[in-house]
């Protein structure tokens, strides 16, 4: 069985995390992201999957890849 050759670019953004900081969960979400795709070298536009570890009142990741303004293939 053959595999196709696959490629992962790994960055990392983070948030403060704060009681009540006023954003809400979708905004903090999304600066980390950009702040991860920043630190990887990209633009939204390059990334082409999202992937999320939910925690009680995480942002969905469809909302997460609307927010980012990602397009399906």
């Amino acid at each position: 069985m053959s595999l196709p050759l696959r490629t992962a670019v790994v960055g990392v953004g983070y948030t403060p995390l704060t009681h009540n900081s006023g954003p809400t969960t979708l905004d903090l979400a999304l600066q980390a992201c950009r702040a991860a795709i920043a630190d990887a070298g990209l633009t939204p536009a390059d990334v082409d999957g999202v992937a999320s570890y939910s925690v009680g009142d995480s942002s969905p990741t469809q909302a997460v890849a609307t927010g980012l303004a990602m397009q399906r293939p």
